[in-house]
């Protein structure tokens, strides 16, 4: 999948969970029609690729697929294997938008801020 990944260099990109329908269907949609490349995760691999096609051939941007479950602790941790070992993606949203890519750390989390 690196190769992949590294072959998209030219245009922002964006990781989208929960992409095979429904809003997180939606934002890919959106964010393939804004230009970005886009990688795609969520458990049913058929609609993936479906939508990974579509938005191929509609936006002429590049689309990997990713059939993973995060309800899982394995898939967590495969697609965080993949995010640590692609540096490439946080540097691109960074030179790309000039801000700072999505920065997670569950230690800064505060339960009574979520909504």
């Amino acid at each position: 999948m690196n190769g992949i990944l590294e072959s998209m260099a030219d245009r922002p990109l964006a990781l989208i969970t929960g992409a095979s329908s429904g809003i997180g269907e939606t934002f890919a949609r959106q964010i393939a029609e804004e230009g970005y490349d886009l990688v795609l995760v969520a458990r049913r691999t058929d609609r993936l690729q479906a939508l990974a096609a579509d938005l191929r051939a509609k936006h002429g941007v590049g689309a990997e697929v990713v059939t993973a479950d995060l309800t899982r602790d394995e898939d967590v941790g495969r697609v965080s294997k993949l995010l640590a070992e692609s540096p490439h993606l946080a540097r691109r949203s960074m030179e790309k938008h000039k801000r700072p890519a999505f920065d997670y750390r569950p230690e800064l989390a505060d339960p009574n801020k979520l909504i």
